[in-house]
């Protein structure tokens, strides 16, 4: 009977071990994903898969294919947006989530690379994210060349920055109803992000389409606590409402009407520009970047106003939110430009934008002799009809 018992005891033991064992197997199959994917034309080339983090990107697998098709693969906890590269940097981005067995089919046939995404929803919707950008940017280069036949015809400038900014217009609704259409997508992050030609040109400003921001995020970061992509938008969306706060404080302050606030910054020759509560002429406080086409516009007249008018009593300072120092010394030399520039190379994050509370550049801050602001952002004749009056 002892021995009876003993064996069921040991049947017993064996079964919950390996019912055990099984659970595990189980949950580590469920954490693995593929991938399967062909080329159209079968040209060499390796093909990489990387796992996009918050401050880099980690290499999750890579092969190289020969034949026009290769095989992917990782073992993963949570979902995440990875991005996967191939002939000379290519690439797609893609929703992976544990146990994902996704297959992509790639037409890489012209330049503009398009593909085929089954059996991963969340990587399908890129998909027609990327095919709807694709077209965008075909017509904004059609725009881009219309205007270059005839770049000194304005006529043909205002025609193409009108439609330029309808088509931006669609998109945006196009993107927004994306977003509301599956709340809950990690894709929607990649929809938020969406830069067009420039980085001074995202879809959605951080600030002015906060609420956008805040639908992604709210919708996001209870489904996926672990995202790193989440864990970044949230701290975004949430460093961004602060700086609202902040901004509408300092909007009270930078306000036609106002005292213009004390500057005082080295300018990148080495000088320092000083305006003080009191001055004895107008100022233009003027904010650009090199790599904004509308804003060197600006900064080209008023150097050239500036050259024209050196016997006049006004001081125009310029703000540059460049980030490299040989770009944009490049830039100025080659522009010949006598005014004063101040440049922190911190871009957005420059203590300058705080403190004048600029949202988009080109940006002007203009005070009169009396040290009081009278006008902000205005641009071309009416900047200049402006200046005529202050200098009077």
């Amino acid at each position: 009977m002892n021995k009876l018992n003993l064996m069921k005891r040991t049947i017993f033991s064996l079964l919950l071990i390996i019912g055990v064992l099984s659970f595990f197997v189980r949950c580590s199959e469920n954490k693995k994903f593929k991938i399967k994917g062909s080329f159209k034309i079968a040209d060499p080339t390796p093909v990489q898969l990387y796992f996009l983090t918050e401050q880099s990107s980690d290499l999750i697998d890579s092969t190289f294919s020969n034949s026009g098709t290769f095989d992917l693969s990782g073992s993963i906890d949570f979902a995440g947006i990875y991005l996967m590269k191939f002939f000379n940097d290519q690439s797609i981005y893609l929703v992976i989530h544990p146990g994902d067995k996704i297959t992509i089919d790639i037409d890489n046939t012209s330049d503009v690379i398009s593909y085929y995404v089954e059996h991963s929803p969340d990587s399908k919707r890129i998909e027609e994210l990327t095919t709807k950008q694709n077209l965008l940017l075909k017509q904004i280069d059609e725009l881009s060349r219309a205007w270059q036949i005839n770049p000194t015809d304005t006529s043909i400038r205002h025609k193409t920055d009108s439609a330029y900014v309808a088509l931006m217009l669609q998109h945006k609704q196009y993107t927004r109803t994306f977003i509301h259409e599956s709340p809950k997508s990690l894709a929607n992050i990649l929809a938020l992000y969406q830069n067009f030609g420039r980085k001074s040109l995202p879809l959605f400003d951080r600030y002015d389409d906060i609420e956008i921001f805040n639908f992604v995020d709210s919708n996001l970061v209870l489904i996926y606590p672990e995202s790193a992509a989440v864990k970044a938008l949230n701290r975004e969306v949430n460093e961004s409402k602060q700086q609202i706060k902040q901004n509408r404080y300092i909007e009270k302050i930078i306000a036609e009407g106002r005292p213009f606030p004390t500057f005082k910054y080295p300018a990148i020759n080495g000088d320092t520009v000083k305006v003080g509560l009191k001055h004895n002429m107008p100022v233009v406080l003027f904010f650009w970047a090199s790599w904004n086409p509308f804003s060197t516009e600006q900064l080209l007249a008023l150097n050239d106003y500036a050259e024209q008018n050196q016997s006049k009593n006004i001081t125009i300072i310029t703000v540059s939110l460049d980030t490299s120092e040989k770009e944009l010394n490049t830039f100025l030399s080659s522009n010949n430009i006598i005014l004063p520039v101040i440049c922190d190379y911190d871009y957005w994050d420059s203590d300058i934008v705080g403190r004048y509370a600029v949202k988009r550049i080109p940006s002007t801050i203009i005070s009169s002799r009396q040290g009081l602001i009278v006008g902000i952002d205005i641009f071309e004749e009416e900047l200049y009809n402006r200046i005529t009056e202050l200098v009077k």
